[in-house]
């Protein structure tokens, strides 16, 4: 697990290990330090385990490492669950040209390397097949019973505050020059010269570009109209996202944002909240045509908000039974066995 316990990709992992329990043996290893001492820690680790398959969630440097110096050591296969293209992601954050060489050999060890390759992205599925590497695709997954909105929610009149969220790693891209909840702050501004009823902001989610943000947002004028929370325990998001009456998923239309699922669009859905998504990756596959907005312009999310605030006051039932059969983590726990039993 290249991450902490608290982490997005670590309730993956125990979900996973949930729905397998009784079948496997499983052991979840943690990321902890540095890259050098985790994956050193990890390789400890895998020895003392002696696994017969290492499933590395994330393709980040101490899992890799470790999975493949175990394999080299006369260890198990391994497999690799990525959501992103890195060396593209890594492109768009700015890094160096250092910091680009190891990105790329990262991914080429990561893909050439193991044993199997799962992809969280149907279209990164088709990225990686025409570079002749076969992926098995398990988008990011929800327990859609502890997203459920609440049985005895109230549902809001037309003078209460419409709440527009997002909830996300809020990492600052020096090519783009703004982070992730950039797009909700200027929504929201404009949202405010647009309609009557009051208007509210919520940005989950913490990273290098927080401060940032929230000087954005005293630029504006918005502050005590948006909330930053900062990372919160994942037992703690259905909440939050249930305080949200639009969930934003803003991505670019590049292959960065085409190859992401979003792991916050499945719980999104299960919450039961009206979404506007960008026009690519899994959202465009999944959600309906009045959830989805063309580009990044402010305006056209604005207008796209417009539009829906008459469906704001019924229940967004719309995908919790093909949610639960698509993105439900004991649907997505079948496709992990069938991996592992494969390997």
């Amino acid at each position: 697990m290249n991450g902490p316990v608290e982490s997005a990709m670590g309730e993956r992992a125990r979900a996973f290990a949930r729905e397998l329990a009784g079948e496997f043996d499983l052991h979840i290893v943690y990321r902890h330090g540095s890259k050098a001492v985790a994956a050193w820690l990890m390789l400890q680790e895998l020895v003392r385990l002696k696994p017969r398959v290492v499933y590395v969630l994330d393709m980040a440097a101490s899992g890799v490492m470790a999975a493949c110096a175990y394999r080299l050591l006369g260890g198990a296969r391994w497999i690799v669950d990525t959501g992103d293209a890195i060396v593209e992601l890594g492109r768009a954050l700015g890094r160096g040209s250092l910091g680009m060489a190891a990105t790329r050999v990262l991914e080429w060890v990561g893909l050439r390397c193991s044993s199997a390759v799962v992809v969280r992205g149907s279209y990164h599925k088709e990225l990686l097949a025409k570079r002749g590497i076969q992926a098995t695709f398990i988008p990011d997954g929800v327990d859609v019973e502890q997203f459920a909105p609440p049985k005895e929610q109230k549902l809001k009149g037309p003078d209460d505050p419409l709440v527009i969220g997002i909830v996300g790693s809020v990492v600052w891209s020096a090519t783009r020059n703004c982070c992730y909840g950039w797009e909700l702050l200027d929504i929201v501004a404009a949202l405010r010269e647009r309609i009557a009823r009051p208007v509210r902001g919520i940005v989950v989610g913490d990273g290098d570009g927080l401060e940032r943000l929230k000087a954005r947002c005293r630029e504006l004028k918005l502050e005590g109209l948006v909330e930053f929370p900062g990372r919160v325990p994942y037992a703690e998001l259905p909440a939050w996202i249930h305080r949200m009456d639009v969930c934003l998923s803003p991505q670019t239309d590049d292959v960065v944002g085409r190859v992401r699922t979003t792991g916050k669009l499945p719980l999104y859905m299960a919450a039961g909240r009206f979404i506007l998504a960008s026009r690519v990756g899994e959202a465009a596959r999944v959600l309906p045509e009045e959830m989805l907005v063309d580009g990044l312009e402010t305006g056209a999310w604005v207008d796209a908000i417009l539009r829906a605030m008459t469906l704001l006051t019924e229940r967004i039932d719309y995908t919790r039974q093909h949610f639960a059969s698509e993105f439900s983590y004991a649907s997505l726990g079948n496709k992990v066995r069938e991996l592992l039993v494969q390997s």
